[in-house]
């Protein structure tokens, strides 16, 4: 007779730690110790407030990617190509490599993290995750464990193998956990128009996205371009960008969706920033259930800001153990450091569910 069903655990925050912020993303396999030590710093405290309620995730930065676009891994055949069998290999000896540094880091720090490898427990049909490995992360989570989850090569029922990234990790364990904070820990304040390191670039306050009865389009999955793309992003402090559901990456004639110009390294087997902004849409789309979804520095240093120049152009972000301490604390609304206002929820309203990014956190109450 089977096992019933274990109910499922209470998970306050899913963490997606930036692989592009902990690791030197040009150089080969060189991790960011600075900020690998930021991060665990944040997340140590965040245990000590609330205990093993949280699931980390992790990108691959310069672990992996490269290898993994040698070989070609994300396009698959696997069964026929010695080339994509040994970089496969090499993909998950190089990612599994960088989850051992961040799982030990946090293991020093105080924290009882264990590396969760998706291999071979998740796998994907068409590059969709087909079955995933959302028990496990449950056991450990009710044994008292902290699970820590990555990028990593996976195989795939139609073409033999491709790459799981983080960001679709993120997706499908808000869909079995229904955390009520999303947090994505990044080395960048936020969403840009276009990449920040062009000239021009701008912050987004909000990207909202439609519900997916109201386009037909569907994004490519990875297809975003090295560079950036044709079209100039308004943008701006306190803009709103619509993207279609789904029409986040670029589009196969290569234009740009919405004027939001998005990029890729040349070895990112990911999709770059559009996956990120489609899977988070994904996460926006589950419904009231996930009230917030945040980006969030992984420095706590005062940060440039053109949106408080009057108040001198800088202001302090909150850590994340600092705002769970706060939004528990019986009676205390949260307040805007800029306006000193109460902070609402996230508004989740019909078809048009808000992402919050950047200065938009505001609206789920983290960091602005």
């Amino acid at each position: 007779m089977a096992d019933p069903p274990s109910p499922r655990p209470d998970v306050a925050v899913i963490i997606k730690l930036g692989g592009a912020a902990i690791t030197h993303k040009q150089q080969l396999e060189t991790l960011n110790r600075e900020v690998l030590a930021a991060s665990v710093s944040q997340l140590a405290a965040l245990y000590a407030a609330i205990g093993p309620c949280f699931v980390v995730v992790h990108g691959a930065g310069s672990f992996g990617h490269q290898a993994a676009a040698a070989a070609g891994v994300a396009g698959g055949g696997i069964q026929q190509s010695t080339a994509v069998r040994q970089g496969f290999a090499a993909t998950r000896a190089s990612v599994t490599k960088l989850n051992q540094l961040v799982v030990a880091a946090l293991v020093a720090a105080g924290v009882p993290a264990v590396g969760v490898s998706p291999c071979p427990g998740w796998t994907t049909s068409g590059r969709q995750v087909a079955t995933d490995g959302c028990a496990g992360v449950a056991a450990l989570l009710a044994a008292g464990l902290v699970p820590v989850l990555h990028g990593d090569a996976v195989l795939d029922r139609e073409l033999g193998c491709t790459i799981l990234s983080g960001d679709v990790l993120v997706t499908r364990l808000c869909q079995a956990f229904r955390p009520p904070v999303v947090a994505f820990l990044t080395n960048v304040p936020g969403i840009y128009d276009r990449p920040p390191a062009e000239p021009g670039a701008q912050l987004i306050a909000r990207l909202e996205c439609s519900s997916a009865a109201d386009h037909s389009s569907s994004a490519d999955g990875g297809s975003s371009r090295d560079g950036s793309g044709s079209g100039g992003g308004s943008g701006g402090h306190g803009a709103t960008c619509s993207l279609p559901c789904g029409a986040v990456a670029y589009a196969a004639d290569g234009a740009a969706v919405d004027s939001l110009l998005t990029s890729s390294a040349a070895h990112d087997t990911t999709g770059g920033v559009a996956t990120k902004i489609r899977e988070a849409a994904a996460v926006a789309r589950l419904g009231a259930e996930l009230a917030q979804l945040v980006v969030c520095p992984i420095t706590q240093e005062p940060m440039q800001d053109p949106a408080c120049a009057a108040d001198g152009g800088t202001y302090e972000r909150d850590a994340i153990a600092t705002w769970f301490a706060r939004q528990q604390a019986a009676g205390q609304a949260p307040t805007s450091p800029l306006t000193g206002l109460p902070l609402a929820n996230c508004v989740l309203q019909p078809n048009r569910m808000v992402l919050s990014l950047k200065d938009a956190l505001a609206d789920a109450g983290l960091m602005c």
